[in-house]
This record gives structure tokens, sequence and C-alpha cells, in this order.
């Protein structure tokens, strides 16, 4: 599940978010946008009442997510993920081909 900050939620309210979600046993990530924060919800499958969390100060939305790779899912970051390396930037508009003893 992820939870999605109002743009301009406080940091008191963010961090208080993150703290009832570790109260109730969960991990968190937090990702930090340019307009929001949103703070992942890390579990082990059980259920989460989202309820809960959907009335919290600074709280836009919570969304479940129940496809593999939440972290890097559209969910949870809506911008595109890029990283340099040796000149190149992966990630970006321009297609990289790559390959290795491991690419078969």
């Amino acid at each position: 599940m992820v939870i999605v900050m109002r743009a301009g939620a406080s940091q008191k309210e963010i961090d208080a978010v993150a703290a009832r979600v570790k109260a109730d046993g969960f991990g968190t990530q937090l990702v930090q946008g340019t307009e929001r924060t949103i703070v992942c919800v890390l579990g082990d499958g059980r259920p989460v009442d989202q309820h809960k969390y959907d009335v919290m100060a600074g709280v836009e939305k919570t969304t479940r997510i129940l496809q593999p790779f939440k972290l890097t899912s559209r969910t949870a970051s809506a911008g595109d993920s890029t990283l340099q390396l040796n000149g190149a930037r992966i990630g970006d508009k321009q297609i990289v081909v790559m390959a290795g003893p491991c690419s078969i």
C-alpha cells in the first residue's frame, strides 16, 4: 500500500503517518517528490486497514498495490528512473542496448 501525502504536507504530518505505520508493525519507505511525499507501507501480506490512514492529517489518499515490484511501480513514483553509467544515460529517451555473458 502507498499513502500519498497532500501537496504541502508538513514534515510533522509525514512523520506522524510513518510512525503510525511502524506502530502497526509495518516497514516504511519515503519517496520524496517535488510536489508530494509518498509513504510506502512494506509488509508481509497481512491486510492493512486503509481507513485509519485516510483520515490522518496531511493524507490525500491511500492506494493498495497488489502487483509485484511495488517500489518501482508508477503508483509509488510517477517519474522516470534514470542513472548515469560510463557516460550513458540509462532510462532516458534513448534506447540503450546491453549485453554480457549472463544475457543469454
